[in-house]
């Protein structure tokens, strides 16, 4: 009997995904019972992952990427006060979990208060218009620190819900991106700024994907376009593991852009865009180092590989787009040298089950997550398989069953919750 994608999806082993529906409902009843009032506006923003061109926003390259159907959910209204009060319900951020704090916001961030407060802080003193004392409540739906960017979701649902509670909207998306980065930049996330310039980019999937398509960036242009992608027969699974024994961090992903940027200083180009193996040649003659060749094929080969991969989801070759995605992979373990042994773990398991088409690792190595390209009939065995066979059996790993997703919005709370899903 042929199984719909919907059963499918509702029946799968795979981690359960609440509705928005839910959770806003969960959100709301919190609200109701801390404050004694109904709440006056939503914002919902999901996370999002890059399928191709990991770290090409440094180097104003290409990217695809996708927003999930996993999501945080901001619900509140004003409370006729020079204060506004957070609560989350999140168990797994740090403590507390609740924060006031007056207005207009004035933020003393320090690098060691990397947490969820400061995100909400550095939304409400970034936001464009006048924010008024509000009361709201947070709940999520998106696992916290494995590469699902759950702090840019954090940030654009709060950003979404000041637009809706002030109606004063940001109709410019950079602007929007990068008030938002703007919060990462002040409680120093990086350790330059040459990552922190270009982090905005990882916003745009989160606020204006389209449900059902897979969107691609030119970061040299902030060109966006999207692309149909939602056939009956194919999945996404996204599979983790909780251990990760990688040696990246931010300060030696901060070296790797800096070895692109002497390299370019050799071959005396300003972009590494529309360089080829050639260039490599030329890079030995002149001794660059092993170290610093290997970079840069990487970035000169996932550039052309995210081209071929528009191509492929433009026709429809899924089998073409799972080879790029292995191709990914290697160059991303190989030339730029940021897998570990969990995520290899997971890529060999996953190529060995029938029906998978691609997988790789998403992320930038510090979280030992993966993303499984497969037919949809053979998702569950795919799941099972892995669980069964990874070690150590103490760090079974995790899936979810995605598919590209919408972008942020707004709800009221008195009309939208009867007509979403």
């Amino acid at each position: 009997m042929f199984v719909t994608r919907t059963d499918f999806l509702r029946t799968l082993f795979a981690q359960p995904i609440p509705s928005v529906k839910t959770l806003t409902r969960k959100a709301m009843e919190e609200f109701q019972s801390l404050y004694g009032n109904q709440p006056e506006a939503i914002g919902v923003a999901p996370g999002n992952i890059t399928l191709f061109g990991e770290f090409m926003e440094f180097h104003l390259g290409y990217i695809i990427c996708m927003a999930l159907p996993m999501v945080v959910v901001t619900v509140g209204g004003r409370n006729d006060s020079v204060y506004f009060s957070v609560k989350t319900l999140s168990k797994k951020v740090e403590k507390p979990n609740t924060m006031k704090s007056p207005l207009p916001c004035v933020r003393t961030l320090k690098n060691e208060e990397r947490n969820w407060v400061n995100s909400v802080i550095g939304c409400v003193s970034e936001f464009k218009g006048h924010v008024p004392g509000f009361n709201a409540v947070i709940t999520s739906s998106l696992p916290i620190k494995f590469g699902f960017r759950s702090c840019s979701a954090l940030q654009a649902s709060i950003y979404t819900f000041l637009e809706n509670l002030t109606q004063e909207y940001s109709f410019d998306l950079f602007e929007k991106a990068d008030r938002c980065t703007k919060t990462e930049h002040e409680i120093q996330l990086y350790p330059s700024e040459l990552i922190s310039k270009c982090s905005s980019i990882k916003f745009f999937p989160t606020f204006i994907c389209k449900e059902g398509h897979l969107m691609f960036i030119n970061c040299k242009r902030h060109k966006i376009s999207q692309y149909f992608f939602d056939h009956p027969s194919y999945v996404f699974l996204l599979g983790s593991c909780k251990n990760n024994t990688s040696t990246v961090t931010i300060e030696s992903l901060d070296k790797r852009l800096r070895k692109c940027i002497k390299a370019l200083e050799i071959l005396g180009r300003n972009s590494l865009l529309n360089a080829d193996l050639k260039h490599l040649r030329c890079l030995r003659k002149r001794d660059a180092s092993e170290e610093t060749i290997k970079r840069v094929k990487y970035v000169i080969t996932e550039h052309q590989r995210t081209e071929e991969a528009i191509k492929a989801i433009k026709s429809e070759d899924y089998e073409r787009l799972g080879a790029l995605m292995n191709q990914s992979h290697v160059s991303l373990r190989d030339d730029y040298e940021v897998s570990s042994p969990q995520i290899e773990t997971l890529i060999n398991l996953a190529k060995k089950v029938k029906g998978v088409l691609g997988a790789k690792m998403i992320g930038n190595g510090l979280n030992a997550t993966i993303i499984i390209l497969v037919k949809i009939t053979e998702a569950e065995n795919c799941i099972r398989y892995i669980r069964k066979n990874y070690k150590p059996k103490e760090d079974k790993p995790f899936f979810f069953v995605t598919k590209p997703s919408e972008g942020a919005f707004m709800m009221n709370p008195n009309t939208d919750l009867t007509i979403i899903p």
